[in-house]
């Protein structure tokens, strides 16, 4: 027939370890839920002590730190990094022996919300102390309006503004396929008859009317725009040897010319009237 094998059992009544057990007996206490069991002899049967083994509320305690007493948590050295219980008093005052000073507060909770964030952990934590950081970093592409300070590198800039003129062997027709290629909007083209243009970025490339042309040293009249239909006539004096082409000049009514006192010598009037009379 099977035995059945019972343990010694409080269900009822205080928590804690039976006032006696023999050497090496087991009793369970409901009430808390630690199993207990004698340990050691004192000669007679009985248990020089009674120790808990383990169960539910109950952690056997670690070989280190030994507690005495009220129980506390031991206080490292400056720069203590052993594997001790971690308590906020040992973990600050072994960082603070080290020269890092309270940071432990500042990494571990800067609002005292009892949350450890990455946030605060990448504030505390200086540049020069965080290991394994690239050592460079991907240019970022911004557009220009977002570029307000600093000085540009030339070598930024288009190198369409500072490139050589595209030199045709004839007129804008006659630009090959490859200088085609090189010509983007603001490239300036360069014709055999010394005339400039200056491509927009849109149109047929072999066209005069894809290009503004630029005026030169020496433009051609018919290159510059809005130049005035006629002139005003202007006051100027000359002396008779300046004057190279006189030109015709137009026939006088003689009955408007009035010639009043004075003298002409040297002066042959033919076939003029004067007040009436005839020369």
């Amino acid at each position: 027939m099977a035995i059945t094998i019972r343990v010694k059992r409080r269900t009822s009544g205080d928590a804690g370890a039976p006032a006696s057990l023999k050497s090496g007996e087991l009793a369970w206490n409901q009430v808390d839920n630690i199993l207990y069991a004698g340990f050691g002899d004192d000669g007679s049967g009985e248990a020089t002590s009674i120790v808990p083994l383990g169960g539910i509320g109950y952690f056997a305690k670690l070989a280190s730190p030994e507690f005495t007493g009220t129980p506390t948590a031991p206080t490292p050295p400056g720069g203590n990094n052993s594997t001790r219980i971690a308590t906020t008093a040992f973990v600050s005052n072994a960082m603070a022996g080290a020269g890092t000073g309270d940071m432990l507060k500042s990494v571990y909770d800067p609002n005292d919300d009892g949350k450890v964030t990455a946030a605060a952990a990448a504030d505390s934590a200086p540049w020069s102390g965080i290991t394994g950081k690239p050592s460079e970093f991907t240019p970022e592409n911004f557009d220009a309006s977002k570029i307000i300070t600093g000085i540009v590198d030339p070598a930024r800039l288009p190198a369409v503004l500072f490139a050589s003129p595209v030199v045709s062997s004839g007129g804008i027709a006659d630009l090959t396929t490859g200088q085609q290629e090189d010509i983007a909007g603001g490239t300036s083209v360069v014709t055999s008859d010394g005339r400039e243009w200056r491509y927009t970025g849109a149109g047929d490339k072999t066209l005069e009317a894809s290009y503004v042309e630029m005026a030169d040293r020496t433009p051609d009249w018919s290159a510059i725009s809005n130049k005035p239909g006629s002139y005003p006539p202007s006051a100027h004096t000359h002396t008779l040897s300046q004057i190279t082409d006189a030109g015709s000049m137009a026939a006088q009514n003689a009955a408007a010319i009035a010639v009043t006192g004075g003298t002409m010598s040297g002066v042959t009037l033919d076939g003029m009237t004067v007040d009436g009379g005839t020369f």
